[in-house]
C-alpha cells in the first residue's frame, strides 16, 4: 500500500484537478477522452485491484466503472490531504 499511496500523492500533485484513477495492464492501450486521469498499472503494483478497493473502503476513493474500464474517482477529502 504505501507504493501505491506514495505515486497517488505525487500524482495528484503533479495534476492538482484531476480526479479520475484508471487501472490497466501495461499492454493495454487507452484513451477516454478530454477529461484527464491518472493510470496505476497491474504490473508495477502487486494485487492492484486489492488495493484500490482498500482505498474506497477508506472512503479515498470511489467506485465509477464504465465501458467495461476499471475505473475510481478521488474523493475531495483524500485529494485534500494529498495536497496538503
Amino acid at each position: 500500500m504505501p507504493e501505491l499511496v506514495g505515486e497517488m500523492r505525487d500524482d495528484i500533485r503533479s495534476a492538482p484537478f484531476t480526479r479520475e484513477i484508471v487501472a490497466l495492464s501495461k499492454r493495454i492501450m487507452y484513451n477516454p477522452g478530454p477529461i484527464p486521469f491518472f493510470c496505476y498499472y497491474h504490473e508495477d503494483q502487486a494485487d492492484l485491484l486489492a488495493k484500490l478497493k482498500v482505498c474506497e473502503h477508506y472512503s479515498g476513493i470511489y467506485d465509477a466503472w464504465r465501458n467495461d474500464m476499471p475505473r475510481w474517482n478521488f474523493t475531495e477529502d483524500f485529494a485534500e490531504y494529498f495536497l496538503g
